[in-house]
């Protein structure tokens, strides 16, 4: 897992295809990364889980 921070324009623009409460859910990876996306979905209040989803592009 990735700890970098990345500027809004070196951001991968993946969009999470899944459920109503993730849909849309952006990847927070680096642009053109390897591997599967990856985003932080809230499930509550102090409640978070990892969302992946295949990266098509680079699999």
């Amino acid at each position: 897992m990735s700890t970098d921070f990345y500027d809004d324009e070196n951001l991968c623009t993946a969009s999470y295809p899944g459920d109503d409460t993730h849909a849309g859910q952006l990847c927070h990876e680096e642009a053109g990364h390897q591997g599967e996306h990856r985003a932080i979905g809230e499930l509550g209040p102090g409640w978070r889980r990892y969302i992946t989803w295949p990266n098509t592009e680079t699999a």
